[in-house]
């Protein structure tokens, strides 16, 4: 598909089996769809893109695809779905994807809307790419789910926002700089608990349900605002701030009027609350944000 027409429909009419397929490499500002007709599209997946890859000719930009209905499972390569430049792919509810190489790697200015549901088995599910040039980049969850038995979302660069969804996952997201706003949803890590170590190409699973490492990244320091969702870790503290040599960890992210709910095997430390509020568990066994209580005060300080 080099080249289509605004609005135009591609549909799968049987179940197909290939190595990679690229959408989209000469033009620009179209709007189409691949309906994946309630079939199955298995690809065997491209070392240098991804086995899906959209737009990866530089001059290629300002396209939007949707993907729905049905299934895509991807075996090998760099990733399943691989979005470049100034372009925006829409994963449906109605989608499946089943891959053991990552689901989504998303470069330069490029756009993601999931609502799809996503099982990855090696890597981040979703990711953007770690440099300067992917300040841009934007994952936007809506709903749907992503499994993964190691990342669910890795954030090195770009935007992050999560208005829905469930996220199941060694760690759940994994955020080292960028801007990240989460208001709904689900998050689970699931993973073995482990003593943060910096890792300068990637991430490290910590079984965090949220991760947020200050290291020095070229994006600079994280905006992290958590002000809804329900957060859980099963082996360690839902909540995870680490600081690499020199950078303090980051604090006072839950904003003091976040409904978020946090529970873990360890309890999320105070320090990521606002100031002046605390986390105290609530009848549900789930930590929620409340002012602090003081049993004195001196003129205006508690």
């Amino acid at each position: 598909m080099s080249s289509v027409a605004d609005g135009d429909v591609y549909t799968l009419l049987n179940d197909y089996s290939g190595s990679s397929l690229s959408m989209g490499s000469l033009m620009s500002n179209r709007t189409f769809t691949l309906d994946l007709n309630s079939k199955t599209l298995t690809l065997s997946g491209n070392t240098k893109s991804g086995a899906l890859a959209f737009n990866s000719s530089s001059s290629a930009k300002n396209n939007t695809v949707t993907i729905k209905n049905g299934t895509l499972t991807v075996t090998g390569g760099l990733s399943a779905l691989n979005i470049k430049n100034n372009n925006k792919m829409i994963l449906n509810n109605d989608l499946t994807i089943n891959t053991s190489v990552g689901a989504v790697l998303l470069e330069g200015s490029a756009k993601l809307d999931s609502a799809a549901t996503i099982n990855n088995t090696k890597g981040a599910a979703i990711q953007t790419n770690g440099s300067t040039t992917n300040a841009d980049s934007q994952i936007n969850i809506t709903g749907g789910s992503i499994t993964s038995s190691d990342i669910g979302i890795y954030l090195p660069a770009g935007k992050l926002n999560i208005t829905g969804g469930t996220i199941l996952a060694g760690t759940g997201v994994y955020i080292k700089t960028g801007v990240t706003n989460i208001t709904a949803g689900s998050i689970t890590g699931n993973g073995t608990k482990a003593d943060y170590v910096y890792n300068s190409n990637g991430a490290n699973s910590t079984g965090n349900a949220i991760v947020v490492d200050n290291c020095g990244y070229p994006g600079g320091e994280a905006q992290v605002t958590i002000s809804g969702g329900s957060f859980e870790s099963i082996n360690n503290a839902a909540v995870g701030s680490y600081g690499h040599e020199t950078y303090a960890a980051l604090e006072g992210f839950i904003p003091s009027d976040s409904t978020a709910r946090f529970k873990g095997a360890i309890e999320t430390s105070n320090d990521t609350v606002e100031e002046g509020y605390e986390l105290v568990l609530d009848k549900d066994g789930f930590y929620i944000v409340q002012e602090k209580e003081y049993v004195a005060s001196i003129g205006t300080k508690k």
